[in-house]
Parts: C-alpha cells; structure tokens; sequence
C-alpha cells in the first residue's frame, strides 16, 4: 500500500506445521496478514505437519528425522532436537537470503538473536508465554534454578528490537525490561477461532 514500508520478513515457527492447534494457526493467520501488508514473506518451520498453500508465503521446512514423527504439545526431548535442527537451518537460509526482520515465535528467539551478525536484520520476539514458567510448571525441579532461566528470559527481552506478547500479563512482564513503545501487544486471535479450546500450543 501507497506510503507503508514492504520489508522481507523470515518467520520462525518452531512447531509441527501445519496443525489444527494454537500456535499453529496463529502461525498461519499471521504469515496471512504479513502477505496481505504487500511484504515478502519465508516461513521456516518443523519437517512435520501438512503442507498447506499462503499465497505470497514461502515455506521452508528443517531436513526430515527418520526418528522424529510427532512432536508433542510444551517441551520435549524431540522439540530440542527439532529446534537444534531449525537453528541450523537459520543459519543456512540467512547465508543465502536477506532479511528485513526476522520474526520469532517463542524459543526461536534465542536463535534470531544468536545468529544477529550472519543476518542484521530486526528481531521480533513473538511471546506466546513465558518459558521459564512453562518449564518450572512441567519440571518442578528446575525451581533450583529458577534465576538463571528468568535471566535468560530478561536477556531475550532487553535484545529484541520488539516485543509482541500475547495478552496483558506478559505485557507488562515485558515492560518490566522494554520501554513501552517497543512492546506490542497482539492477542492470540488462534483461540477465538470456533474449535479452539486455546489450551493447545
């Protein structure tokens, strides 16, 4: 549109895509929107879901795991192998491509942010939760070290150029360590979709 800056946008998406649940469709609302603005658009996500068409939307996948057929819902061992394979295949896709910004969707953060010299583009934390809270809640042993995986999640706060929580308690979780203009809040239209219980991530 006349006046509106078009940027080249790479969205991470660490999780099976495409699937009928939370993240995932908020995933796909969002690339929608993001084409419809006039931008450019890859979508770099897991091996596993259904292959779906977004027009104007590139979709990249990691390279396929024999071993790795669904990943579960939270945090598991096949999710850290999965994420290990996507920053790998960050790394790859920003050696070829040039980015405007890249746009992360929970963890992947931490590798937008890693990888800032081999791509200098902006980094969008897109914050679907908080995951010290949600390791601490599945693990209660990792209460002992509580501190340093906050820590980690203030770090992730105070580098990206953005930060788009998805409801008002992470807004000002994330005001706590990010001047307000720089914090967005984007409610997670996904669980108002009929269907979506928006428990399901």
């Amino acid at each position: 549109p006349d006046g509106q800056l078009l940027v080249r946008i790479l969205l991470l998406a660490p999780q099976p895509f495409f699937q009928e649940r939370g993240t995932p469709i908020a995933v796909r609302m969002l690339a929608q929107a993001m084409v419809e603005s006039g931008h450019e658009v890859d979508l770099l996500t897991y091996h596993l879901g259904d292959d779906v068409e977004i027009p104007g939307c590139r979709i990249f996948r990691i390279p396929r795991i024999a071993l790795i057929r669904k990943v579960p819902i939270g945090f598991s061992v096949a999710k850290l192998v999965c994420d290990g394979f996507l920053l790998f295949s960050l790394i790859k896709r920003v050696g070829k491509e040039k980015y405007d910004v890249v746009h992360a969707v929970e963890e992947s953060a931490f590798f937008a942010l890693l990888t800032r010299r081999l791509h200098r583009a902006r980094v969008v934390y897109d914050m679907d939760s908080s995951m010290p809270d949600q390791l601490i809640e599945k693990w209660p042993f990792l209460r002992s070290i509580a501190a340093p995986l906050y820590g980690l999640e203030k770090w992730l706060l105070r580098r990206a150029d953005r930060v788009v929580p998805v409801c008002q308690v992470l807004v000002q979780r994330a005001k706590l360590e990010k001047s307000a203009d720089r914090v967005i809040l984007l409610e997670d239209f996904a669980l108002a979709l009929p269907g979506e219980s928006g428990v399901d991530r």
